[in-house]
């Protein structure tokens, strides 16, 4: 019952239930106590696992920490270690985990720190042409890719992706996920046509193995719209969007959170555009679906804000640009990847108001912390 619980949470969880989820996964807990002991259960620590990763899918990320340390202890009791720098594989998953959470999170040393040590544990235990392997690459690739190393991202996911050609061939479902990936930090790198034509094998091969209504292809729908949006190709862009926007709205609901990146972008074709009355409402749209279901700062919501500020200051609306900065400035820390930009962009407003003596001391500001690294 644990384990059919466990499972039926897991599909409750992929659509965004939530509330049913969770009540399914403390249900399953319960039932692995009831039939065995949970300290060396490996059903049980698989399942606060997946408890963990549900938490962090929902942004929950201290609920999804207090679970991931007793997964831990119990896959270590019955699997072992070697010595302390070489988990078994099995416990080298929710390192993983783990890892990918504090990505997520933008503590990105911790993040790094645990997959460079997964990577070992799976390079000792495989070789160098495991698909564990090249999902370190992958995850690699993510976390420089967060942190604006694009050039070592590329190198990671150039990496993952060889070896998921060498194992499963060029049109496997698995290799679109990489080939998304490579795109996204080829367009970063202004290489716009390279990127263009990973998308479109990318969403080629998830039509062809998954459908057309995919939430996978939803997903490279809004990618190629984001592309194109850099490409100036607007009319492209915004046809990729909603039709993005409808699959998904189809699947989880019109207050699905992932929603947030379609009205981001399609609010940057409107800002774009000059269109301010449009992306203002889209921005604002794009924070609806996503704050309610927060319970930390994600950069959707940075991103929602930020170019709220850019808007108004378009618009001349400087104490509406000022009110959402101070805002932002709440939500962020140093770690934040764009610290030093938001910085003097909020310099540039307090010159603006008139407020000369502020800005001056934003700069001093900014001066410390460049010093300091």
């Amino acid at each position: 019952m644990g384990l059919s619980s466990d499972l039926l949470a897991e599909i409750y969880a992929a659509w965004g239930k939530y509330e049913q989820a969770e009540k399914l996964y403390r249900e399953a807990l319960s039932t692995q106590r009831e039939v065995s002991d949970p300290q060396k259960s490996i059903p049980y620590a698989q399942t606060l696992n997946n408890f963990a990763r549900f938490y962090h899918r929902k942004a929950e990320y201290a609920s999804a920490e207090k679970l991931y340390p007793d997964a831990l202890a119990i896959q270590r009791a019955v699997w072992g270690s070697e010595h302390a720098e070489l988990d078994h594989p099995v416990v080298a998953r929710t390192l993983n985990n783990l890892a990918r959470m504090y990505r997520a999170q933008g503590m990105y040393s911790k993040a790094e720190e645990l997959h460079m040590r997964v990577l070992k544990i799976r390079e000792e235990a495989f070789g160098m042409y495991h698909l564990d392997v090249a999902e370190s690459y992958y995850c690699l690739a993510k976390l420089y890719f967060a942190q604006q190393k694009y050039e070592q991202a590329q190198a990671r996911c150039q990496q993952a992706l060889i070896i998921q050609e060498r194992q499963l061939g060029p049109e496997h479902p698995q290799i679109a996920s990489t080939l998304v990936m490579m795109a996204r930090i080829v367009a970063v790198l202004d290489d716009y046509i390279p990127a263009e034509g990973l998308y479109e094998r990318a969403l080629k091969i998830w039509e062809s193995t998954l459908g057309p209504e995919h939430y996978k292809v939803a997903l490279i729908l809004s990618c190629l719209g984001e592309l194109y949006i850099k490409m100036q190709r607007y009319a492209e862009a915004e046809r990729s969007l909603k039709k993005s926007l409808e699959i998904r709205e189809q699947l989880f609901g019109p207050n699905y959170q992932y929603l947030s990146y379609n009205y981001n972008n399609l609010s940057d074709i409107s800002l774009f555009q000059h269109k301010y009355a449009e992306a203002e409402q889209y921005y604002l749209r794009a924070l609806t679906v996503r704050e309610p279901t927060a319970k930390a700062v994600h950069l959707q919501i940075v991103f929602s804000y930020r170019r709220l500020v850019e808007l108004y200051m378009k618009a001349q609306r400087y104490q509406e640009a000022e009110t959402v900065w101070k805002k932002l400035e709440q939500m962020l820390t140093p770690e934040y990847p764009d610290w030093v930009a938001f910085l003097e962009n909020y310099t540039d407003l307090l010159r603006r108001i008139g407020r000369e003596e502020q800005a001056i001391e934003q700069e001093k500001r900014i001066k410390r912390f460049t010093t300091s690294l």
